[in-house]
């Protein structure tokens, strides 16, 4: 996925690769997260398939991007105050610094360190 932005003296395309470090990065911001992982059975699949193994994955929505990521948590933290903080940390981030709107932010919990 791809995402073409127009401006009055050009295109501005932003690659997945850059969507994906700016979310990495937005969710490592937040305290008590460990690891941006994909889960292990799709890490076996992808592998089998020789497929790339992506940790984040995109859809468009017709509200916006959808996001689904698998994160490991630091023991010790309140993981729904995590993952909200995460999911509000994405969604400002993109729609700031690349003007993408984000409908949802789906995180799911994999593992606790």
């Amino acid at each position: 996925m791809e995402k073409v932005l127009t401006t009055k003296h050009g295109n501005l395309s932003i690659s997945q690769e850059a969507i994906t470090d700016l979310v990495t990065l937005a969710a490592k911001e937040i305290e008590g997260v460990v690891l941006i992982q994909q889960d292990t059975p799709s890490q076996i699949m992808n592998f089998l398939k020789g497929k790339p193994q992506e940790a984040i994955q995109f859809q468009e929505g017709s509200e916006g991007l959808i996001l689904n990521l698998n994160v490991t948590v630091q023991n010790g933290y309140k993981i729904t105050d995590i993952a909200l903080k995460i999911q509000e940390n994405i969604k400002s981030s993109l729609e700031t610094m690349l003007q993408i709107p984000v409908s949802l932010v789906n995180i799911r919990i994999v593992g606790i360190k």
